[in-house]
């Protein structure tokens, strides 16, 4: 078999990324608050969509501020202190629920009813037990619903459940850990639903949570919250009047989940000719516009987070995000498809699960396999040979976010007069 770059299907995606990359990068240099507006903006759900826009109250105690606040002191190494951990709050959370609408062409307009009989119109169109939980990516500081509204009406509509996709808090002007509360309190409310919720308490077997990028990167960190709370707590919290437990969803299920915030392991520059993300991100480039929201003050250098919790757990020849930016594609269709039914089989058939744990289809580009040049094949998750495993443990890799945190500099403003915009 040619190298990857030299076969036909490679360069047909090789030649996509960087199209997208001529055309498309300079959106990434906007200033912050401009791609807010633009990209965290709601707008009509049109077509076989579903949206359903509602609000979570938050409880009128601070015990979710607490718990969270002791599991980042506790779950880390010692190198942040409580000073550096960005003061935070709980607030009501707003999301929206995405299903896909049958019998409706793609120009059809959104229905002028209230959104509860939104609600009810997405119930009657849902199928399958499955509820997914999914939180959108955006690098932490961009994106909404509505953002990922094609995605997760597809996944809807695969799986025949429903989705509940968060509106979290960004960042800058919310870093970590907001976003993270803002999770925990929308998965209390799908268990024990607040008084005039649309929804029915949801049994944590029927929950999947799911996200791209650094939603993707939530849920795991999400998992890690549960987990130290359901042995630091005895599984209880305090939730609005009531101590309720916290139980584990059903499964999660990530799409290019962004686990590394300090972009140091070496898939970062082995596969850089492949995607559109660079070592330098756009907001801390000299060239990068100012603009109210960054840089913040006090400056610092990611705009999640303080440089120090960077590497706090909490936190095939395609880019980022494959999916969302060519959706046409067959791999595209493929991840999709699988996404879908892994949520589903999680809920409605969970003993698959624990013949199938091992094992993951991929594309792989192959000339002359069919008109695209691309072939399913099938590889185990552990599977040897691959260097991308080849000095991969946790003291190599921690050693490596460790190296790559200490070289990263507070982003005070533009030092460049040019601009790529």
């Amino acid at each position: 078999m040619p190298l990857q770059e030299e076969t036909p299907a490679s360069r047909k995606l090789l030649h996509l990324t960087q199209t997208f990359s001529k055309t498309k990068a300079h959106i990434f240099y906007a200033p912050v608050s401009l791609q807010q507006a633009v990209t965290a903006t709601d707008r009509p759900a049109n077509g076989p969509v579903w949206a359903s826009r509602t609000t979570f109250p938050a409880p009128k105690n601070d015990a979710i501020l607490t718990a969270v606040t002791e599991a980042i002191a506790d779950l880390g190494d010692g190198s942040e202190s409580s000073n550096e951990t960005p003061a935070s709050s709980v607030e009501d959370v707003q999301f929206q629920w995405s299903g896909y609408r049958t019998g409706v062409e793609k120009g059809e307009k959104e229905p002028d009813v209230s959104e509860r009989e939104k609600y009810e119109g997405l119930m009657r169109d849902t199928r399958s037990k499955t509820t997914i939980l999914y939180v959108h990516g955006g690098f932490y500081y961009t994106g909404g619903p509505a953002s990922v509204r094609a995605v997760t009406s597809t996944l809807a509509k695969i799986s025949k459940g429903r989705c509940l996709v968060l509106d979290q808090r960004l960042c800058p002007q919310n870093p970590f850990p907001a976003a993270l509360i803002d999770f925990l309190v929308a998965y209390l409310s799908l268990l024990y639903p607040p008084l005039d919720s649309f929804h029915e308490a949801v049994p944590p077997q029927e929950i999947v949570l799911a996200g791209d990028s650094s939603g993707g990167n939530m849920c795991l960190a999400f998992l890690l919250l549960i987990q130290y709370l359901r042995q630091k707590q005895n599984s209880k919290i305090k939730f609005h009047d009531a101590y309720v437990s916290i139980p584990y969803p059903a499964g999660v299920a990530t799409f290019g989940a962004h686990t590394d915030a300090t972009m140091s392991l070496p898939s970062f520059h082995s596969n850089s000719k492949w995607d559109f993300l660079v070592d330098t991100l756009p907001f801390l480039s000299d060239a990068f516009p100012s603009c109210p929201l960054w840089p913040t003050s006090p400056p610092r250098s990611s705009i999640y987070t303080t440089t120090p919790l960077l590497i706090h757990p909490l936190y095939n020849a395609l880019p980022h995000i494959f999916a969302f930016l060519f959706p046409s594609l067959p791999q595209s269709v493929h991840m999709l498809s699988q996404w879908a039914e892994f949520c589903r089989v999680c809920v409605e058939e969970p003993e698959k699960l624990a013949r199938n744990n091992n094992r993951y289809k991929i594309y792989e580009p192959r000339e002359g396999e069919n008109e695209d040049g691309f072939h399913c094949v099938e590889k185990r998750v552990n599977e040897k040979g691959d260097e991308f495993w080849e000095g991969v443990d946790l003291e190599n890799v921690v050693q490596k976010m460790k190296e790559k945190q200490g070289q990263m500099k507070i982003w005070v403003g533009p030092t460049r007069k040019d601009s790529v915009l």
